[in-house]
């Protein structure tokens, strides 16, 4: 009886306990998934809007500039004064150029001569990615290279250049060359708790800027992420919400959003640090939830045994009773609980019982 009186009075007090443990501990849960879901997209989103305007402000100046007559007249002494324009007024532009059909450039901002001594062309393009591009019939051209000029990543974009007085189906392109600091600067500095932070790849992958280490490897080149955990579940994960993916036994919870150019940005931060406050609370709380279940078994312990020790006690003094040994006298008569009106309807039931056969005995 010791036993299931102390069972019956865990479960009483144990299961509320661990249900409203549960039931709090899932609603915090829910709660703090809900604000670091919020807090890393509406951080990608911001970022994203920065992004795609620095993008439309630049694509919108060369559309304008490219359908200029001295641009496209392919001449260098027409050109040219419309390419030191562009860089003298847009300061992230280091170097505004044209190419002709044919892959060589026509003109440059710099003043460096696109003749080589001999009279020959110099600087073929016709190789890069961006010119290619453009030739292909895309509406712009881009690329994001180490720029050998600055020593660090800059970005390439074109505008096809179409020649009136040139019956070609080819074009050329009006191009500028621009550094991404102050785009790098901005995205390094966005920062999610602790550990958060932000990358920005361009179409092929490569680290254009990145929050908590440098983009560029130690050979100068722009960092791959095509194998990297974060981007390859990015690229797998459904939907545009958060994803969790595991990098160098770290867990790590992140969202990624596309440009309006190709470039992807990835927002993550430290799943132990995104979840700390959930993490704090399942251990404080569990930690509570077991020093009040000990309490609660000792308790329920030294409880149970004060009421089995007396009901026990009452059982055998009934059992005695019905062997015709009587009590007249019961010492829990004297308790003011159920036990102790038990005890006393026990023992007037032994003192009637006790008359009566006193009665009985006397009769015969």
């Amino acid at each position: 009886m010791h036993k299931k009186i102390l069972i019956a009075m865990l479960i009483v007090v144990a299961l509320p306990l661990v249900s409203l443990w549960y039931t709090n501990y899932y609603r915090l849960q829910q709660e703090v998934e809900f604000q670091v879901n919020k807090d890393l997209t509406q951080t990608a989103d911001v970022l994203l809007a920065k992004v795609n305007d620095w993008y439309d402000m630049n694509s919108r100046m060369l559309k304008q500039n490219v359908i200029l007559k001295s641009i496209q007249s392919n001449e260098e002494a027409q050109q040219e004064p419309v390419l030191k324009a562009i860089t003298s007024t847009y300061e992230w532009t280091y170097l505004a150029y044209a190419i002709g059909q044919d892959g060589y450039k026509t003109a440059r901002s710099d003043d460096v001569a696109i003749l080589n001594a001999d009279g020959t062309k110099a600087h073929f393009r016709g190789d890069r990615v961006y010119f290619k591009q453009v030739q292909a019939g895309n509406k712009m051209g881009q690329q994001v290279l180490m720029s050998r000029t600055l020593g660090q990543p800059a970005f390439i974009l074109c505008e096809a250049i179409k020649y009136p007085q040139i019956p070609s189906p080819k074009p050329g392109a009006l191009c500028i060359g621009m550094t991404v600091t102050k785009m790098s600067e901005t995205i390094t500095r966005a920062k999610i708790g602790k550990t958060g932070y932000a990358i920005l790849l361009d179409e092929s992958n490569k680290v254009i800027a990145r929050g908590g280490a440098s983009g560029t490897s130690t050979s100068g080149e722009l960092e791959d992420m095509s194998d990297s955990p974060a981007l390859v579940q990015a690229v797998s994960a459904r939907g545009d919400k958060p994803y969790i993916y595991t990098s160098s036994n770290l867990e790590k919870i992140a969202y990624s959003v596309t440009s309006t150019n190709g470039w992807r940005l990835i927002v993550e931060q430290d799943y132990d640090d995104a979840f700390a406050p959930v993490i704090a609370a399942k251990r404080n709380s569990l930690i509570l939830l077991t020093i009040t279940i000990v309490l609660t078994l000792i308790v329920s312990f030294f409880m149970a045994k004060r009421l089995a020790k007396p009901i026990q006690r009452l059982t055998s003094i009934a059992d005695d009773i019905s062997r015709g040994t009587f009590h007249n006298k019961i010492d829990e008569s004297s308790r003011s609980d159920e036990i102790g009106e038990l005890a006393k309807a026990i023992e007037r039931m032994s003192i009637s019982i006790s008359i009566a056969f006193r009665k009985l005995k006397a009769k015969k």
